[in-house]
């Protein structure tokens, strides 16, 4: 078959200062044409793509089915992007493509996709690989037919009829190595990414990644030092950023990837995403000599009590001594914070603003609040109908969890950006702001560069 994956454009158009390559779509499009279907991808976002470009960019093709993803694993896309969605697959339609979509649109909230007259042909929840094989095999979608591949929505008379979830996993070491080369390059920044494990080892009570993958699962050590190689001997990468919302699950592993990439004598930084409660000292070291030279910490609180609250597993004394600890090995700490989280009151926003400065992170990343798909506080706030904003990186609040008045937050924001101003930190309040910056230290109201002063 030909098959088009579409990575749907951001609203705005995410800023060339910080989009990264959507490696969540090359994944699933390499594994699918590993299966011996032709492949294309087309990121309307890095192209700056409308409806009318797309249409232009489909004369003259003919693809059989035409892949969205949308929210999968990358939250980039903010809410008004998903209004575009019906319009591109209608687009699509009228050139004779069947539409699949998946991602947390299409696991939690399906009748924004499925309803009379839908141009969307079947919703896939939760993982894709294993049915969109089974779909693609399949050839007629016959609805009787479709009715036996599990994991699955259409719209079938008056109603969705979604199939049993998909209780098989996809086993990650068993996908190819991502294929560069259904992308352009020069669209991106200068920070190859990888995706070497799915999932979490944390239960946050804010966090959709646990509702969404379920459990969490790793390549093996070869298979990733393996698509390391390849991003530095083929595409001459300088910067590789693993992706994954826990990189340091599995100690066992980080250290056998660590080590193997130093047996290769392979020379480049990298960077990963963990958490606070996963860290381990002699992980940590041995990733250093490896060339890991970037972490982010999601801490989000400076207060045990909302800590315990949204079910960080961890507390401010152990805070404390892990970026200590971190720093002192060598690596640059992005710290996040979630800022106006459930039972905030002034003390603990104090005590928030208080950490952050003791800690003084090379990198500060603010956060509000957003209810996500999937998420424990999803199902506990909006008992799975409201309409709530998904974007994460919203520049206000868009809850009233915390017990604090806008106008007081407001304040005490400002007077910690006015310390941070002191300390020599880069304030980047939109994306293009990090071009402007010098000096090595920022804080953030917005997405921020990936390899920033990586060494």
């Amino acid at each position: 078959m030909n098959i088009l994956f579409v990575n749907p454009p951001n609203k705005p158009f995410t800023s060339h200062a910080i989009i990264i390559e959507p490696i969540d779509i090359l994944n699933v499009a390499t594994y699918t044409k590993s299966l011996g279907h032709n492949v294309n991808i087309i990121d309307m976002d890095a192209k700056q793509m409308d409806l009318k470009k797309l249409n232009n960019y489909l004369a003259n093709k003919d693809f059989d089915i035409a892949v969205i993803l949308y929210d999968y694993h990358i939250p980039l896309h903010t809410d008004l992007a998903q209004k575009n969605i019906i319009k591109i697959s209608s687009l699509l339609k009228k050139h004779g493509s069947k539409i699949i979509i998946g991602g947390k649109t299409a696991t939690y909230k399906k009748q924004l996709l499925l309803f009379p007259k839908t141009p969307v042909d079947i919703l896939i929840s939760h993982e894709m690989e294993i049915s969109l094989k089974k779909l693609l095999e399949l050839g007629d979608w016959d609805q009787n037919k479709l009715k036996t591949i599990n994991g699955i929505s259409f719209w079938s008379g008056k109603n969705i009829y979604s199939t049993t979830l998909c209780e098989e996993k996809f086993d990650l070491n068993i996908s190819p190595i991502a294929d560069r080369s259904l992308i352009d390059l020069s669209d991106y920044i200068d920070v190859r990414t990888i995706l070497s494990s799915r999932g979490c080892s944390q239960r946050c009570n804010f966090c959709h990644v646990v509702g969404f993958w379920k459990m969490w699962k790793g390549k093996n050590p070869k298979a990733v030092v393996d698509e390391i190689e390849y991003l530095v001997r083929t595409c001459k990468a300088k910067k590789i950023l693993f992706l994954d919302d826990n990189a340091i699950v599995d100690k066992k592993r980080m250290i056998g990837i660590s080590n193997e990439i130093i047996n290769r004598k392979i020379s480049v930084a990298l960077g990963c995403l963990g958490s606070i409660s996963c860290f381990d000292d002699e992980m940590l070291k041995t990733m250093r000599r490896a060339g890991f030279c970037w972490i982010h910490y999601g801490i989000e609180s400076g207060d045990d009590a909302v800590l315990l609250e949204v079910n960080k597993n961890t507390n401010v004394q152990r805070i404390i001594e892990v970026v200590k600890k971190t720093k002192d090995i060598g690596l640059r700490v992005r710290t996040s914070w979630i800022m106006d989280l459930p039972k905030t009151d002034i003390t603990s926003l104090d005590k928030t603003i208080n950490l952050i400065l003791d800690l003084e992170p090379d990198e500060i990343r603010i956060h509000h609040l957003v209810i996500r798909l999937g998420s424990e506080y999803y199902k506990k706030y909006a008992n799975g109908t409201e309409d709530w904003a998904q974007y994460i990186h919203s520049d206000s609040s868009m809850t009233n969890f915390s017990l604090i008045p806008q106008e007081i937050f407001a304040k005490k924001i400002k007077q910690l950006c006015k310390e941070l101003k002191k300390r020599n930190y880069n304030f980047v309040f939109k994306p293009d702001d990090t071009d402007k910056s010098k000096g090595t230290k920022y804080v953030a109201t917005c997405p921020l560069r990936y390899g920033l002063n990586w060494k």
